[in-house]
């Protein structure tokens, strides 16, 4: 049976595999999950999915990451920088 392997819904030719109906299950259930920890976390979720023929039979899903990091970050760098353009103004004006 050909084991197929979709990233992001998109089927990855190049992971497919020839295997036994018998073996089918393990293969895709092990290829699923040395995936999910070599990809990279995204912003966004990343379904892997192992499928022979149209039935998926299994799924791991690489997690995103966190939004609530970036906003804070950006939101202590405009504060300093904000505050030191009004400083400035205040000593070019003095």
């Amino acid at each position: 049976m050909k084991l197929d392997v979709l990233v992001g819904g998109e089927p990855v030719d190049a992971l497919a595999m020839i295997c036994h109906r018998e073996q089918s299950y393990e293969r895709g259930r092990e290829l699923v999950s040395r995936l999910r920890k070599l990809i990279p976390r995204q912003m966004f979720e990343v379904p892997i999915q192992a499928a022979i023929g149209s039935r998926v039979i299994a799924r791991e899903t690489v997690a995103a990451m966190r939004k609530t990091f970036w906003p804070n970050a950006t939101a202590a760098t405009f504060r300093v920088s904000a505050s030191c353009s009004k400083n400035k103004k205040k000593e070019n004006a003095a």
